[in-house]
């Protein structure tokens, strides 16, 4: 497994539609919304209906209001970097969520496909069972999705374990 990049982010906002979910749901077709999400987003074209955009802001899935750490409740928020509290053409119920500043861990995806993304989030899974001394922060987490099949997993890391990568 190859070592995560580490950043150091300064806070943004990011608006978009939510569901909330855990990781036991969306194993089961049945109780799954992640996909849902995503196709509401697109198929709605949420984007097109955000009117404070940030230039050329990638789509985001950000994971958010975590009840506990991975196997407990979380928010996923799929949107796109505005400048400022999302304002929208229309009430399509879009939130704006600002990402939490701080240390990150990049994990970076073979492409945008589901199924490269879920092995990245097996990846990410795997990283920290290996690495104990590294916490996750559990504030914000996020997907980007960069465009020509490239996409990115940021995982918020808690700053006094930071040190040890």
């Amino acid at each position: 497994m190859n070592s995560p990049e580490r950043v150091i982010l300064e806070p943004f906002l990011v608006a978009g539609i939510s569901a909330r979910t855990n990781n036991a749901a969306e194993m089961n077709a049945h109780t799954a919304q992640i996909p849902m999400l995503w196709t509401l987003f697109f198929a709605g074209a949420i984007a097109n209906d955000i009117v404070n955009q940030t230039p050329n802001s990638p789509t985001y899935g950000v994971y958010h209001r975590y009840a506990s750490d991975a196997n407990g409740d979380y928010t996923l928020t799929v949107g796109v970097g505005v400048a400022s509290t999302a304002l929208t053409a229309e009430d399509v119920g879009v939130e704006t969520i600002a990402i939490a500043g701080g240390d990150y861990l990049i994990f970076h995806s073979a492409s945008d496909a589901p199924e490269h993304i879920i092995q990245t989030w097996q990846t990410i899974w795997a990283y920290f069972a290996q690495h104990p001394e590294i916490k996750r922060a559990y504030h914000t987490d996020f997907e980007a999705y960069l465009g020509a099949g490239r996409a990115s997993i940021y995982i918020g890391i808690q700053t006094k374990s930071s040190t040890i990568i």
